[in-house]
């Protein structure tokens, strides 16, 4: 195809909401500051826990910004969108070893699955955190009455899931590298600005009149942020059950 040729079917289009952008950078800051303040001395310690209830209220917005109920993200911030059938990431996984994936407008079908692991454990992260702060004399309202065995238990299985979200932090930069190197897509950028060349020619399974993602109103995630602050907070620092 000549670059007269290219020029005519590729455009620019919307794919990542402001508020998907701003989670995905937040989260990475907070997590990558948390994990060198998890010390036992003050005022890392302090921080770490602080950095910690923000990781928390990030993805209660996060799950619900991606399940939609009305009050959700666009089409590709959802979890419906990025999170594949079985036969769909198997062809995928086969296509990458022989490397040559196709582009998705939004999330591969193996990204989608290493942002859904990434959110369980960094869930396991926050809330074996909390379980161990109990042993120190934090009070976690949702957590009170936690026995001393599950506190000590908690506080070795947060090291353990804090390594691994490390690990997997890494796995996934090293997807974003050779993805863009294979398809030719500049994810870092897409997700800084939200934006991504589209050619309705290529391979692209998304590819369509229709794959620019429609804008999501400023009002929708602000109104989600208020009401995930404030469920949060009453978690941790109201709940008597």
């Amino acid at each position: 195809m000549t670059d007269q040729a290219q020029g005519s079917t590729a455009r620019l289009i919307a794919v990542w909401d402001l508020p998907t952008r701003i989670f995905h950078w937040a989260l990475a800051v907070i997590v990558i500051i948390a994990y060198f303040t998890g010390d036992d001395d003050i005022p890392e310690i302090i921080i770490h826990t602080y950095l910690g209830y923000a990781v928390g209220a990030l993805l209660m917005f996060r799950v619900i910004w991606g399940l939609g109920w009305g009050i959700g993200g666009n089409r590709y911030a959802r979890f419906g969108d990025f999170i594949k059938p079985w036969p769909v990431t198997r062809d995928y996984a086969r296509q990458l070893i022989r490397l040559s994936p196709p582009r998705y407008v939004g999330h591969n079908p193996l990204g989608g699955l290493m942002i859904l692991a990434m959110i369980v454990v960094l869930a396991v992260i926050v809330v074996t955190g909390m379980g161990a702060a109990i042993d120190e004399g934090v009070r976690i309202a949702f957590l009170d009455g936690l026995p001393g065995w599950m506190a000590n238990a908690a506080e070795e299985l947060h090291e353990g899931a804090a390594e691994l979200i490390m690990i997997m932090a890494g796995v996934h930069v090293a997807g974003v590298v050779v993805d863009s190197v294979l398809t030719g897509d500049n994810l870092i950028k897409a997700m800084i600005t939200g934006a991504k060349i589209h050619d309705k020619s290529d391979s692209d399974p998304d590819s369509g009149p229709d794959a620019a993602a429609p804008p999501v109103g400023a009002w929708r995630a602000l109104v989600l942020a208020g009401l995930t602050a404030a469920a949060w907070g009453w978690l941790i620092f109201e709940t008597s059950f």
